[in-house]
């Protein structure tokens, strides 16, 4: 088959992570290709099963029907405006999942040089743009907002650029290091660091010179892996040393400092939202995890610390959770962030950020470092499987147990899945229904679909196992 000119494998997924940021590469493609590619996703979701080992034949058809979209989509310039960590990270992240079960070169080859890339537009801490907020050179991936107008502050700037409401005619840029972007950058290129130093097979073999987008991070995917952990580990500890960390509860909050009433003095003192707050932590804990099997007495105090640190965390959503009970036993509902942070704060989670808490929460299950116990996922499991989702009529919570704010499925579903690893019940409960969907939705497929339905194959290996 002729391989796209940029990309190796997977042109599918390049248009799933760069689609929804660089514009619709769909209104180029003729209705009867359309029509076409429709019928091929529709064939290959009608030959999954969700139950049974995963078979070499889903594997190997997952991989082909990306393989078979050919697309020229470029390739991103820049992370400015949140875009390339936020809407890449979390669904290159399921890939990498994938990458853990299959094992295939391809999909390797393909995720390093998505990390590669990401990681040579980090920040550069010797010439690059200075933070707004604490004025250095920061080695981050940067929000790029327009500056504040007169008498506003940065995080009212910076919802203005959220909200795409940014005023054009305001031509002066400024930057902002955010815990958010990076964490959602690192849950990313961490966890393929962290795979590829588990893989020694691998770290000799040299990356294919097509993947080379930084050439200062080596030719070996070992080479690269290092670089990638080492970069992290300068990006965790300029944020530990920044108006972001409570030294004293070892809590990612930002700092009362009359000197930073230029963000939001509202702001100052509170502990991140929960979706920011686990992203963060669990960008570090890939880093943690990579830089022990690097060299673990090397890096064992910044570790331990950096472990410290996440455990606070957790304990404090724990700390601060809703816990209720019925004849199931106890359930969880906790807000978006603090209680009394913000008037967002004052609403339950809703589905859209809880999927990012859902992912960090069952990775730090499966650490086992962090004080989660079975208990707990069996709390997660009643909310999400009674207080969540309307069965009846197959429509989703936007909110925790608010069910009159309900969604489409296919976005809430993917939410759900992410908890999918550690909870079979889970599993078994939301596979069925997102897989349905995909069938009844396959244009879905050119924006979450790849990585949904990754998680899907995933976690079908973790509670199924791998056709031998």
């Amino acid at each position: 088959m002729k391989k796209n000119k940029v990309l190796n494998i997977t042109s599918l997924f390049v248009l799933i992570v760069l689609l929804p940021v660089f514009g619709n590469t769909q209104d180029s493609i003729s209705a009867e290709s359309r029509k076409s590619q429709r019928k091929e996703i529709k064939t290959y979701l009608d030959s999954v099963h969700v139950k049974g080992p995963l078979s070499k034949q889903e594997i190997s058809g997952f991989l082909e029907l990306a393989n078979n979209f050919r697309f020229e989509t470029d390739i991103p310039e820049s992370n400015m405006g949140k875009q390339l960590s936020w809407k890449i990270g979390p669904i290159l992240g399921p890939l990498v999942g994938l990458l853990e079960v299959t094992g295939d070169r391809d999909l390797l080859s393909y995720l390093a040089k998505m990390s590669d890339y990401m990681m040579s537009e980090l920040n550069d801490t010797e010439n690059g743009e200075i933070d707004a907020l604490t004025e250095v050179r920061a080695p981050v991936w940067y929000w790029k907002l327009n500056k504040p107008r007169e008498g506003e502050d940065l995080n009212t700037a910076r919802a203005r650029r959220v909200g795409n409401k940014a005023d054009p005619s305001i031509k002066e840029k400024v930057y902002w290091a955010d815990p958010l972007s990076n964490g959602v950058g690192y849950a990313f290129t961490g966890r393929l660091a962290v795979y590829i130093m588990k893989h020694p097979e691998l770290h000799s073999l040299p990356v294919p010179d097509a993947e080379n987008y930084n050439k200062n991070h080596g030719s070996t995917y070992l080479e690269k892996a290092t670089s990638w952990l080492l970069l992290g580990k300068k990006t965790y500890s300029y944020f530990l040393k920044t108006v972001w960390f409570d030294e004293e509860r070892l809590l990612w909050a930002l700092k009362q400092d009359p000197a930073i009433d230029k963000y939001s003095t509202d702001h100052q003192g509170f502990v991140l939202p929960y979706n920011r707050y686990f992203i963060h932590d669990l960008g570090f804990e890939y880093i943690i995890e990579g830089l022990n099997i690097l060299d673990s007495d090397k890096y064992k105090d910044w570790n331990k610390r950096g472990e410290a640190v996440i455990r606070a965390g957790v304990d404090f959503w724990k700390k601060n959770l809703i816990v209720k009970n019925d004849e199931r036993g106890p359930y969880y509902l906790w807000y978006y962030g603090e209680k009394a942070s913000t008037t967002r704060g004052k609403k339950y989670e809703d589905m859209g950020h809880g999927g990012i808490d859902f992912t960090a929460l069952a990775a730090f299950k499966k650490s086992g470092k962090y004080g989660l116990t079975e208990k707990d996922i069996g709390a997660i499991e009643n909310t999400l499987l009674h207080y969540c989702y309307n069965h009846k009529e197959n429509k989703a919570f936007r909110f925790m147990a608010e069910p009159k704010l309900t969604c489409a499925k296919v976005g809430q579903t993917i939410a759900f899945m992410r908890m999918a690893p550690v909870s079979k019940k889970i599993y078994d409960c939301y596979a069925p229904l997102s897989l349905e969907d995909l069938k009844l939705h396959p244009n879905h497929m050119h924006r979450r679909g790849v990585p949904h339905l990754a998680l899907i194959l995933t976690a079908k290996a973790e509670w199924y196992g791998v056709e031998e």
